[in-house]
């Protein structure tokens, strides 16, 4: 059985963290933690368990957003200060 942990950023760690101790797979929305002090956490909790966590990057390899990265590195845009983005689309 797998947990789709979906809940506000604050409450990702502690509720992580009692479903992986309760030998569940969890996947977590991003951000996975407040802090790396409780992604740490939730990582070692994972581990002492034997079970996966994966936090949710759904468009990490989006076309777009490699492309976005490669220009960046490329110095291609000049510097960079600041990302927004937008993701349009219909649910159904």
């Amino acid at each position: 059985m797998r947990i789709c942990c979906s809940l506000p950023h604050d409450l990702h760690a502690e509720y992580s963290i009692k479903a992986l101790q309760a030998g569940k797979h969890v996947l977590v929305e991003k951000p996975m933690a407040m802090n790396v002090s409780e992604a740490e956490e939730m990582t070692v909790a994972a581990e002492a368990a034997g079970v996966t966590l994966m936090v949710g990057q759904s468009r990490r390899f989006f076309r777009p957003v490699m492309e976005s990265v490669r220009r960046v590195r490329a110095k291609e845009i000049g510097e960079l200060i600041n990302i927004n983005a937008l993701l349009a689309g219909a649910y159904g």
